[in-house]
């Protein structure tokens, strides 16, 4: 639908509440965007330039790349934001570290849960950093894409899925083999060398520990079998004491009983010699079995509703073994815990919960589904603030744009829960949480006024005050 441009400038009285500009900017501002709470005329600059990005990815548009963000913005210079994005050296992980900080305080408890998973960006142009043939999501095969690895925060509240808060910290891009290998490509890119290759799980492992050091809450970390079916990554998580819920291939892993009798070294060396006899053994004839085989026998399955969508309950049958993990058919692991299984008409679904054995059945059920809520937050970013639509070919530019991508969404989500306690606040029992598009509908009906109301306007700005002029009412008029 087109906007008119020639709507009468609309009368505006004060404000009830501070801006969204204003909020916006001192979400910025704490957060620290070349450095944190540094005030040198360079800091405000970029602050500056990091808020007119933001705003770019806020207002409404077919892409959210640099040149049609600064368009967005009365203020904003092409040339300026360019630089900004792609040049200017601010630290982004640094500032993805603050943002633990910032959203610790604010939206953080002791029920939350870490997320690890990845997002593909599917692109053609081969030269932008990462870009190889791997398995696309989106597409549902392999194809020329991006992969960027990322760990959210999940805060439970309640049975409503809407009404869970969820919130990404890290954003790190996949550098496959063929690019780790390649520092001349690498260089092109503007990826810095020498590059040492990491598997996903590592850089998802060292998000994880990034959490822990930020003293983050939560009581476990999740995964899909993309994930869950790495070993390394579960041993590590142990070593660290962090319990996890991590869905493996029904098919693939091997268990016994957690109380199957075990062989232990010495034992073995009494009766045997060799370098093989160093390790635990299974009992001689103690079987093996996949989750596959276990739920493919199961009888004991129980209904467990574990939310409420939009649509409806979300519920299905359930059961749980309490195992041992094995390497193969004869090494077991110290790895013992529930085995969560799952009914489904597409067969059988499995998750290992270690760190867990005190929570009953319907409590690991209910963990294990908070997984999709990340999901949540991939189409969020990508409807509604172009996470995937940065079009530049450098490694740095592509990090500062994932950075506001997530700062700009944790401000969406701060908003959520002011506009819910405010709704509290008026007397309602339990103001439901807006979703984040209602959110960013608001946000932007207050921006474009605000905007209509500071910017001096000159010649070359007044078309796209008038652009937000227009938008803010036709929202507004719209409910």
């Amino acid at each position: 639908m087109e906007l008119p441009l020639d709507l009468p400038r609309p009368r505006l009285g004060p404000p009830a509440h501070p801006p969204s500009l204003a909020r916006l900017q001192a979400h910025i501002q704490r957060i620290g965007i070349g450095g944190h709470f540094r005030d040198t005329p360079r800091e405000r600059r970029e602050r500056a330039l990091a808020l007119y990005y933001c705003q770019g990815l806020l207002f409404p548009g077919e892409r959210k790349s640099m040149q049609p963000s600064a368009a967005r913005v009365p203020e904003a210079k092409y040339e300026a934001i360019q630089n900004f994005i792609t040049n200017s050296p601010w630290p982004w992980r640094e500032s993805q570290s603050h943002l633990i900080d910032e959203m610790k305080e604010k939206a953080s408890g002791p029920r939350g849960l870490l997320v690890i998973d990845d997002v593909p960006f599917p692109k053609q142009v081969v030269k932008s950093p990462g870009v190889s043939k791997q398995y696309s999501g989106v597409r549902g095969s392999v194809d020329n894409c991006q992969a960027v690895v990322d760990c959210a925060y999940i805060l439970p509240r309640g049975t409503v899925n809407r009404e869970s808060v969820g919130w990404c910290f890290a954003m790190d891009l996949y550098l496959p083999k063929s690019w780790a290998q390649d520092p001349a490509r690498c260089e092109e890119a503007g990826i810095p060398v020498p590059v040492a290759f990491r598997e996903k799980w590592r850089i998802g492992l060292e998000q994880v520990d990034r959490a822990r050091q930020h003293g983050l809450p939560h009581r476990a970390t999740l995964a899909d079998c993309g994930y869950g079916d790495a070993g390394e990554l579960r041993g590590a998580l142990r070593a660290r004491g962090e319990p996890y819920v991590m869905e493996v291939t029904a098919s693939e892993v091997r268990v016994v009983p957690f109380t199957a009798p075990i062989l232990r070294p010495e034992d073995i060396l009494g009766h045997s010699s060799g370098s093989h006899a160093t390790r635990p053994r299974l009992m001689p004839g103690t079987p093996t079995v996949s989750p596959k085989a276990l739920a493919e026998n199961a009888t004991d399955w129980v209904t467990i509703r574990w939310a409420e969508g939009t649509k409806g309950p979300l519920e299905g049958e359930f059961t749980r073994r309490k195992v041992r993990v094995c390497r193969g058919d004869k090494v077991p692991t110290d790895e013992m815990g529930w085995l969560l299984l799952e009914k489904t008409p597409d067969g059988p679904r499995s998750w290992i919960c270690w760190g867990l054995n005190s929570l009953r059945l319907e409590e690991l059920a209910q963990m294990a589904h908070r997984r999709f809520l990340i999901e949540r937050f991939h189409e969020e970013a990508k409807m509604e603030l172009g996470m995937d639509h940065f079009e530049g070919r450098r490694w740095r530019g592509l990090n500062h744009h994932l950075t506001l991508v997530l700062i700009t969404h944790t401000f969406l989500v701060l908003e959520q829960l002011a506009s819910q306690e405010e709704g509290e606040a008026e007397g309602e029992d339990r103001a439901p949480l807006p979703t984040l598009a209602e959110m960013r509908r608001q946000v932007v009906i207050e921006v474009a006024l605000a905007l209509v109301a500071r910017v001096a306007l000159d010649p070359t700005k007044r078309e796209r005050v008038a652009w937000g002029m227009a938008v803010a009412r036709y929202w507004a008029g719209a409910g």
